[in-house]
């Protein structure tokens, strides 16, 4: 039993190693395959031993053994959080089809809410395959096809939200990215629980704005809301009993 839980740890920490590099290079614009792993700061191609997931960060001390840049904390995160995140979805599914399906949803939404928490940018390729495979997994084998209504419902609503408050306040309240986002969400969790995660995501935001104006008195210019949506729908899934 214990088997299939490293496994789960391994295969969070190899996506979380990969999604450390697809943001660095999607946020600066770099082939996904040319030039292979290198210092950002000195250019250096990386060892092997290098890019070992987790054990790397340790082993280097959080620098690069050449230039003494100082690899961003983030990276080591990611990689652990995927790694606990993974064990957790291994523990909460039934079989390991439904793992399958949870763990890329939530590894193709960490990605889209780190790009946009660091980089103010919306990546949203994974939402519509991952929206498009859970769909497919569940018409094919839950049969069912009122998942298609809600996804169809939510990208409805907002849209015409955001069109809504656009004649009304002359600016963009809400991103399509986030509307692609909801939709995907949706597609996981079904419109209801959607509602709540949307409810939560909303309150968490609020509070972090007014953190920032009233606490930290900065002015907040835009605040990504993604990484909102993310986090709610991590504390939903801790209470939502499956797919």
């Amino acid at each position: 039993m214990i088997v299939k839980y490293i496994f789960a740890f391994i295969l969070g920490a190899i996506f979380g190693s990969f999604l450390n590099m697809l943001i660095y290079r999607v946020s600066h614009d770099i082939s996904l395959t040319i030039p292979r792993s290198f210092c950002p700061n000195c250019k250096r191609t990386l060892k092997w031993y290098e890019n070992i997931p987790i054990l790397s960060f340790l082993f280097l001390k959080g620098k690069c053994k050449v230039c003494g840049f100082k690899i961003p904390k983030y990276y080591f995160f990611n990689e652990v959080f995927l790694s606990l995140l993974s064990i957790f979805i291994m523990f909460k599914s039934p079989n390991f089809l439904d793992f399958t399906v949870a763990f890329l949803f939530f590894t193709f939404l960490h990605y889209m809410a780190v790009l946009d928490y660091f980089y103010m940018e919306t990546d949203i390729r994974p939402a519509y395959f991952g929206s498009l495979l859970i769909l497919l997994y569940k018409f094919l084998y839950f049969n069912d096809f009122s998942i298609l209504f809600d996804v169809s419902l939510i990208v409805f609503l907002l849209y015409y939200l955001k069109e809504g408050y656009f004649i009304i306040r002359g600016k963009d309240g809400l991103g399509e990215a986030d509307i692609t986002v909801s939709a995907y969400i949706t597609s996981f969790f079904g419109l209801s629980n959607y509602i709540y995660i949307l409810l939560l995501a909303s309150i968490l935001s609020v509070l972090v704005f007014i953190y920032y104006i009233f606490i930290k008195k900065k002015n907040l210019q835009k605040l990504p809301f993604v990484p909102f949506l993310y986090k709610s729908s991590l504390i939903a899934y801790v209470f939502v009993k499956g797919l």
